[in-house]
């Protein structure tokens, strides 16, 4: 699948070019250079889509809240807990006698792990900024057009966690 042309079949459907917009690939390193930017992230691999989210700052959610693994924070980082719950219990399980707070932090510095493995996409677009402190619906819809069109994993209610 080529992820470059779904973005661009997405912005057409949206009545917004791709000249328009920043379309970059970053890692949790990198990310805070879309610090109050507005758009789309997706989160992938080299086989897997992971996750397609949206939001008026992408340095902020994306950094402050996914790659530090804030699970209270986020809904995504909730998804790739569970997504990953089956291995991140097998390499914490030998840590024995941990206090629940103790097994909370090797949890999630084990999950953040993960998510710091992954690429992001990164689209940024400046006719995708909230107005009037209300979100973008171009934004929205870009956003549902690629979890429609990408099928990530931990976007859609039809895949099965764990294997």
């Amino acid at each position: 699948m080529d992820i470059g042309n779904t973005f661009k079949e997405c912005l057409e459907e949206v009545n917004i070019s791709i000249d328009e917009c920043i379309f970059e690939k970053l890692n949790c390193k990198r990310i805070n250079d879309a610090e109050n930017r507005s758009g789309i992230y997706v989160f992938l691999d080299d086989s897997t889509i992971y996750y397609v989210g949206e939001s008026n700052n992408i340095g902020r959610r994306v950094g402050h809240e996914h790659c530090k693994a804030h699970i209270g924070g986020s809904e995504a980082v909730v998804r790739f807990l569970i997504y990953y719950l089956d291995d991140l219990y097998r390499e914490a399980h030998h840590e024995k006698g941990l206090s629940i707070i103790e097994r909370e932090r090797l949890i999630r510095d084990l999950l953040m792990r993960r998510i710091n493995s992954l690429s992001i996409l990164v689209l940024i677009c400046d006719k995708l900024i909230d107005h009037n402190d209300r979100k973008n619906p171009l934004r929205i819809r870009l956003e549902k057009c690629l979890i429609d069109k990408l099928n990530p994993v931990l976007n859609s209610s039809s895949q099965t966690y764990g294997t």
